[in-house]
């Protein structure tokens, strides 16, 4: 079982689970407007940040127009995001690291998982 990382003394961040996919929804589509179905900009979520047991944020991992990979961050409204957002995004690079290996087939990889999730998403919530 993987244990959060708590880097100060009031944020814990951690990998997403199945079971934070709602919250993790949730703060994106508080981000947007007119949405109503998610598309691939949603990215693969990789690693949020919580706060007394409150899911603050998150980082996805997505595709730039030239198809590389970028993380990108979001956050709950009211959130101070320069803080959280270089932990956030490296706890995402790691978890990303680990999982596709950095390697040639990553991006095309990264596309695959995105598409399905979104897809089962759009879906099932």
């Amino acid at each position: 079982m993987n244990r959060p990382e708590k880097i100060s003394n009031e944020t814990n961040y951690r990998k997403v689970y199945l079971s934070d996919l709602r919250k993790v929804m949730n703060i994106y589509q508080e981000n947007r407007t007119e949405i109503e179905k998610l598309t691939e900009q949603f990215g693969l979520p990789l690693a949020i940040a919580e706060s007394s047991n409150e899911l603050i944020g998150y980082a996805a991992a997505k595709l730039n127009e030239l198809e590389e990979v970028e993380f990108a961050s979001y956050y709950k409204n009211g959130v101070s995001q320069s803080e959280i957002q270089p932990f956030l995004e490296q706890q995402a690079r790691n978890t990303f690291n680990s999982t596709f290996n950095n390697g040639p087939q990553a991006g095309k990889m990264l596309k695959q998982s995105s598409q399905k999730l979104v897809k089962w998403l759009n879906k099932c919530l």
